[in-house]
C-alpha cells in the first residue's frame, strides 16, 4: 500500500486570514502609488516619492501628459514624430487671421491621438504685450477627463512670440 501526504492540499483558517488581509492592506496602499512625475519639477518630500514630488491622482497625471503633449513640438521625440503639436510655429507667423483657428485644430488632432480620454471643453487665445519686448500668446485649454470625478480643468500656456 502506497501513503499520502495531505500536507500540501490547501491552507490553514490562519494562514489564509493573513494573506487575506495582506491583499487588503495593499488595495488600500494603491492610493499611495506613484503615478508620475508632477510638473513643473518640485524636489520630493514625501516617503513614497522618489528625487521628484509625484502624481498620485490619475485625472492630476492626465493633466501633466496633456501639457507635456502641448509644450513639446513635433518631432523632438525620438522615434515619435508625430507626438507634440506646432503651436510655437503657428503663433510665430504674422501673417495669419484665423490664427486661432488653427491653433485649436492642431490641439484637437494631437489630443484625440495622445490623450483620448481627454475632452477639450475651450479654447482662448490672447496676446499680451509687456514694455520690455516679451511677447507672448496666453493660451487657456479647458478640458475634462472621462474619470468618475471629474471635472472640467483649465491648463494655461504661455508662447513666447518673435513679432
Amino acid at each position: 500500500m502506497s501513503e499520502f501526504n495531505f500536507k500540501n492540499t490547501g491552507l490553514s483558517i490562519q494562514e489564509y486570514k493573513l494573506r487575506n488581509r495582506s491583499k487588503e492592506s495593499f488595495e488600500n496602499q494603491a492610493d499611495n502609488i506613484p503615478l508620475g512625475i508632477k510638473l513643473p519639477l518640485e524636489k520630493g518630500i514625501k516617503s513614497n516619492e522618489t528625487l521628484f514630488k509625484m502624481n498620485f491622482n490619475r485625472s492630476d497625471q492626465i493633466g501633466n501628459n496633456l501639457k507635456v503633449l502641448l509644450m513639446t513640438r513635433k518631432g523632438e521625440v525620438l522615434g515619435f514624430p508625430e507626438f507634440g503639436t506646432n503651436l510655437i510655429d503657428i503663433y510665430n507667423r504674422g501673417d495669419l487671421d484665423n490664427i486661432e483657428d488653427l491653433a485649436m485644430s492642431e490641439i484637437g488632432s494631437a489630443v484625440s491621438q495622445y490623450t483620448p480620454q481627454v475632452s477639450l471643453e475651450d479654447f482662448t487665445s490672447e496676446f499680451i504685450t509687456s514694455d520690455n519686448q516679451d511677447n507672448y500668446y496666453k493660451l487657456d485649454i479647458t478640458y475634462s477627463t472621462s474619470e468618475q470625478d471629474s471635472f472640467a480643468k483649465q491648463i494655461t500656456i504661455k508662447i513666447k512670440t518673435s513679432r
